[in-house]
């Protein structure tokens, strides 16, 4: 496994449990990387990691002695600038590879697969975009360690930051670039609007950090000062994560933060890159599936009011919320269970080398 760096992020972390599932099947699992915070957690899985540099010279000859070293016969890349530096060595090696396309940003990649490499698409938008570039590819959906993401009762992060038990605690998780900065400041705007006009103890907790994170450091300080409570709370990167979806009442997020909340049990307000989807509900887990919870699809631009009146909706029912958050979580262990994602990431394995 080649990954720019073990940061913390959607990509990493389902390497990480992608990696842990596949050393449990008997696979062996090495994994080549930028040191980043995760990287603890990578060693827990028991496997060789290596820490590589980004010079591109540098970079080839580390990977090609670890390959060499290592004994690898298939590389799984799964970043643009790490993937396309290894694809230019595993092509004059003649190496397959399996590449993943996490979204929709790896146009500069997609020239250079070759009949070596095999490609995995994420989501269902993710395969039509690879098909509108001439790229084949088998949808094989990130993975959740439902035993890790699992619902639990928590209120140790509420007294972290003072919030009362009796409040509704909306936690927002993502990198904090692109789209997803503007659907961070969609909600925060929703909510300092809806403490307002309802009279609510209503508290925002923003998980992750970015490029972008002064933009909502200087808006959250206005918010909070202009509401005389801090009710904006920014955590900036946290190895936590269950522990801040299980501590909400519901969490507003796209992709895998998605999946992971869901996993946990807690009702989903998908927003994302793309756009808004809404609350995921039963009668459209499918959907939102197909859209990857508005990160890669949506039914509109990030919408104010329509977020509005969905928290509006929720925030009065959460009798509700806790129905929605158990079928939530049953669907995603039938779904996207982690031991069943890396068995069909191991057929494809297979049949790359011909076993």
């Amino acid at each position: 496994m080649v990954l720019d760096g073990m940061d913390i992020g959607g990509t990493e972390t389902h390497v990480l449990a992608l990696a842990t599932s596949l050393t449990a099947l008997g696979v062996t699992v090495v994994i080549a990387g930028r040191r980043g915070k995760l990287y603890e957690d990578f060693k827990k899985i028991g496997c060789p990691i290596y820490i590589i540099k980004k010079d591109k010279s540098i970079f080839e000859k580390d990977i090609s002695k670890i390959i060499e070293s290592e004994r690898i016969n298939i590389v799984h890349l799964h970043h643009p600038p790490s993937g396309l530096a290894t694809l230019n060595l595993l092509k004059r090696l003649h190496l397959p590879c399996v590449f993943t396309i996490h979204g929709l940003y790896y146009k500069n990649v997609l020239p250079y697969l070759n009949k070596n490499t095999k490609v995995i698409s994420v989501s269902e938008p993710v395969k039509k975009y690879l098909l509108n570039h001439k790229v084949d590819s088998v949808l094989i959906p990130n993975g959740i360690d439902t035993k890790i993401f699992s619902p639990a009762e928590n209120n140790n992060l509420r007294k972290e930051l003072g919030i009362s038990s009796d409040a509704f605690v909306i936690v927002y998780a993502s990198r904090l670039a692109w789209g997803k900065l503007t659907a961070c400041k969609k909600l925060l705007t929703v909510c300092n609007d809806l403490r307002n006009t309802s009279k609510k103890d209503i508290h925002v907790v923003v998980v992750g950090s970015g490029e972008y994170i002064a933009a909502i450091e200087n808006m959250s300080k206005i918010m909070n000062y202009s509401s005389k409570q801090k009710f904006i709370h920014l955590l900036g990167e946290r190895l936590d994560l269950k522990n801040c979806y299980c501590a909400s009442d519901c969490v507003v997020g796209s992709g895998r933060v998605a999946l992971e909340a869901l996993s946990c049990g807690k009702p989903v307000i998908a927003m994302g890159n793309h756009g808004y989807f809404g609350l995921v509900e039963p009668s459209i887990f499918n959907d939102a599936w197909k859209r990857y919870f508005g990160d890669h699809n949506s039914y509109e631009d990030h919408n104010n009011n329509k977020l509005k009146k969905t928290l509006k909706s929720i925030i009065s029912s959460k009798y509700n919320l806790l129905s929605i958050g158990n079928s939530s979580r049953k669907w995603v262990e039938e779904h996207f269970n982690i031991s069943n994602m890396s068995k069909e990431i191991l057929k494809l394995y297979m049949s790359i080398i011909g076993r």
